[in-house]
């Protein structure tokens, strides 16, 4: 039995034991969030721990066992969609707006709490009614963009306020997105994240649409790697469009890995071309839902970029660079990513020089804007998967993939402790104990401790600020010792 365990399936069954133990008592209704946050949470490690053991195996038996994995995998998210969110409600505002739009009536322009009384103009099945109870901040209306609504609007037209179609709709663009992993990277990259269980949890459970803007994501990062420049700067466009934040990875289009195929990227010509296709594939999903709409262009976008103006969630460095500024600090966000970003321009021969460094350095800087970022939900995390090292240059496995994992804690709010909502506002659903932040920013330092490849990277970064530093010194006046010369003329030998 030893032995057996010691072997690549005997590594893997235990972990496949678990998903698939928990993706049936989700779908039949055997666990549910009476059992506690803390259960889940318990959960959670053991899917973990045993996860570790899949990223000591070998490429080549992910290859040659690539189909099997996929098929099980698919199983896993059949079997998650039939489940119902545990400690998450977006995904009734998302049923909600889908109705909305199918019924033409602008989820833009009208917020839920308009449909709660009996004065409203339109009417409703008596199914979607416990939906409207379920929306978190109903005075708000929609913060998402067209692109997101119109998946929204098809769900509902294929099967109307149907939460396991929104879910099973989703696999269509994961498909998309292993392919272009194995494409990327390969086979064992694509199956980890294909298996990985906050995916499968906060996708298929919780039903977040994530894997959208990652499906547009990748694409253009494919596209660009085949040449397709236009088309690659349009799609990545529609990704922005889905999720702003998809922004922090245009490095990966700016500074392409074969720099002697693209000596003549910077030109103006050719970045005046990229730009204009970005800003199409930005602009262009707006014209859908007006169609939709029987032709009305009146907009709010109000609530969508209130959202991060207005809301802190999960922050871990935001909190104390809030302390420090106060009311400037987002601004400060925005200064230190945006000298983030001018450190990888000036270091683009460098970082950028082959697709592993690329992906890796990109990785870090997406992984740099969630640790300032205000609002920091779970399922943000899952964009860093495709680019997570699974495997360092010596063999040995890396623990990267458990940033993912960590973020997992935000459940643990004061509500879903058992403390309830306070006239004050001190606890509440949204809001979590210190405790909980510190554990996070904790376990945070221990994983990247046990990197030594970061602080490695850390390191040349810090030499190459120092370089750089001394070269723009000016030089010492002539008859002048410097400053931080030592004085040896104590040391010269006496002449007789």
């Amino acid at each position: 039995m030893f032995k057996i365990l010691q072997t690549n399936w005997g590594r893997i069954l235990p972990y496949l034991f678990f998903i698939l133990s928990f993706a049936i008592s989700l779908a039949f209704g055997f666990y549910t969030v009476q059992r506690g946050i803390f259960s889940y949470i318990l959960i959670l490690l053991v899917l973990t721990g045993s996860f570790y053991q899949l990223t000591k195996i070998p490429f080549d038996f992910y290859k040659f066992n690539f189909y099997k994995f996929i098929f099980f995998g698919l199983i896993l998210r059949i079997l998650f969609s039939f489940s119902h969110p545990i400690w998450e409600d977006d995904w009734a505002r998302y049923l909600w707006e889908g109705g909305l739009v199918s019924k033409g009536i602008s989820p833009y322009l009208y917020a839920p709490e308009f449909f709660f009384g009996t004065n409203a103009k339109f009417s409703f099945p008596e199914s979607s009614s416990e939906l409207l109870s379920r929306i978190n901040h109903p005075d708000w209306t929609t913060i998402y963009f067209p692109l997101i609504e119109v998946y929204f609007f098809l769900i509902h037209q294929l099967s109307s306020y149907s939460l396991t179609a929104l879910k099973m709709g989703y696999i269509l663009f994961d498909l998309g997105i292993v392919y272009f992993i194995y494409s990327l990277k390969n086979a064992k990259s694509a199956i980890l994240y294909f298996l990985f269980p906050v995916l499968l949890k906060e996708v298929y459970g919780n039903a977040h649409f994530e894997l959208i803007p990652l499906f547009f994501l990748l694409f253009s990062i494919w596209l660009n790697e085949k040449s397709f420049d236009r088309t690659a700067w349009f799609v990545f466009g529609l990704g922005i469009h889905c999720k702003l934040f998809i922004i922090f990875f245009i490095p990966l289009l700016l500074f392409r890995w074969n720099p002697e195929r693209n000596k003549d990227f910077f030109s103006i010509p050719r970045l005046t071309k990229c730009i204009i296709y970005l800003a199409l594939g930005v602009i262009v999903p707006f014209a859908f839902l007006p169609i939709l709409l029987d032709g009305n262009w009146k907009w709010n976008l109000f609530s969508v970029f209130s959202f991060g103006r207005d809301f802190e969630f999960n922050s871990l460095l935001f909190p104390i660079i809030k302390i420090l500024f106060r009311e400037n600090a987002r601004i400060i966000v925005i200064i230190l990513l945006a000298v983030a970003g001018v450190f990888l321009f000036l270091q683009r021969k460098n970082r950028f020089q082959t697709k592993e460094k690329a992906f890796e350095t990109n990785g870090y800087f997406f992984l740099f804007f969630l640790a300032l970022a205000p609002i920091v939900n779970p399922w943000y995390f899952l964009f860093l998967l495709p680019f997570l090292f699974w495997e360092n240059p010596g063999g040995k496995s890396s623990l990267l993939w458990v940033l993912v994992a960590i973020p997992q804690m935000a459940y643990l709010t004061y509500t879903n402790l058992g403390f309830f909502r306070q006239e004050s506002g001190h606890f509440g659903y949204y809001n979590l104990p210190i405790f909980v932040r510190i554990t996070e920013f904790t376990l945070f330092l221990i994983i990247f401790s046990l990197e030594s490849r970061i602080f490695s990277i850390i390191l040349y970064i810090l030499s190459n600020i120092l370089n750089s530093w001394k070269k723009l010194r000016p030089p010492p006046k002539k008859g002048k010792r410097d400053f931080y010369e030592e004085d040896r003329s104590f040391r010269k030998p006496k002449q007789n």
